[in-house]
């Protein structure tokens, strides 16, 4: 199962909000957020922030998640914050040069080609301000920039989502939503 959207619209916290309700009844392991392990093992906050961003470095969180979540195979439920999907949005709207060569049209391929990986995919909409965090960029424009070409690139992909929502303060409703939905999808 994976979560997918614009930065700061409750992935993680709600990614982990799960792994803590069904770690006792099931096999469960949460991927790690990529941007925030490199900004770890380099000490630099602003290593992804644009205008320090690069193609290249773009690549490598879009590497780097298909590695962790390769790793995790064989887990009874992988939950993941964040789709490749998410990377790759990013990756279109700060290199739109970059993603029409040769080597971008290939990137995109191999994301198309991993996110047949993930059996369900749950996005949440952007419904409450940005929270801060010396990490994710506070632009309310480029978060809803990269929201509208995570969910074009989905369609474009031919890959159904479902939107759960709920605002920030009643997470416990998101949390049941997406657990009955891993249940429901499980059954069939």
């Amino acid at each position: 199962m994976a979560l997918t959207g614009a930065h700061g619209t409750g992935k993680t916290t709600l990614t982990h909000s799960v792994a803590d309700r069904l770690q006792s009844e099931t096999k469960i392991a949460v991927t790690s957020e990529v941007p925030r392990l490199f900004i770890e093992e380099i000490n630099d906050p602003t290593f992804f922030q644009r205008g320090n961003n690069s193609f290249s470095r773009q690549t490598l969180i879009v590497a780097r998640q298909i590695e962790l979540e390769a790793t995790l195979h064989g887990i009874t439920v992988l939950l993941c914050d964040r789709t490749i999907v998410d990377h790759w949005a990013y990756t279109e709207i700060l290199f739109p040069n970059s993603v029409a060569t040769v080597e971008g049209r290939s990137w995109k391929q191999i994301v198309g080609r991993w996110l047949n990986s993930y059996s369900s995919i749950y996005r949440l909409p952007i419904e409450f301000p940005i929270e801060l965090d010396g990490v994710r960029e506070a632009d309310v424009e480029f978060q809803r920039e990269i929201d509208d070409r995570i969910v074009a690139l989905y369609r474009e992909f031919g890959r159904s989502v479902e939107t759960i929502s709920g605002a920030k303060e009643i997470r416990e409703n998101r949390l049941v939503d997406v657990i009955r939905r891993l249940i429901a999808n499980a059954e069939t």
